[in-house]
């Protein structure tokens, strides 16, 4: 989850992914974009087992883009699968499992890896 300037909703977002009713294991890493609202601070403050909070590298001088996603993806590893959200999302609880539940009924490779 890349965020920046996300602070009046980043802490329901990510409540609203770690209290998923999904059973299997996952993580939620969120990549603060240079946030100047305390966007990060906040998402560490829940402290959750399940949160990763990175702090994402500079953003270009000439201000053409971010880097956030790639950096979150990077921090994912070698994980089986990656959903990607924006920051001001709060999510159903079934949201997580749903979409697994797709993805393998259907064998879904919805985006290739980097």
């Amino acid at each position: 989850m890349p965020a920046r300037d996300e602070a009046p909703l980043i802490e329901a977002s990510l409540r609203s992914l770690l209290t998923q009713d999904y059973a299997g294991p996952f993580r939620v890493i969120l990549t603060d974009d240079n946030s100047t609202d305390g966007t990060g601070d906040i998402a560490r403050s829940i402290g959750d087992s399940h949160l990763t909070v990175i702090t994402g590298a500079p953003r270009p001088a000439d201000g053409a883009g971010t880097m956030a996603v790639s950096q979150g993806v990077a921090e994912a590893g070698d994980a089986d699968l990656v959903l990607l959200t924006d920051a001001d999302i709060v999510h159903e609880p079934a949201h997580l499992s749903s979409l697994v539940c797709k993805i393998e009924r259907c064998g879904l490779d919805l985006v290739p890896r980097w």
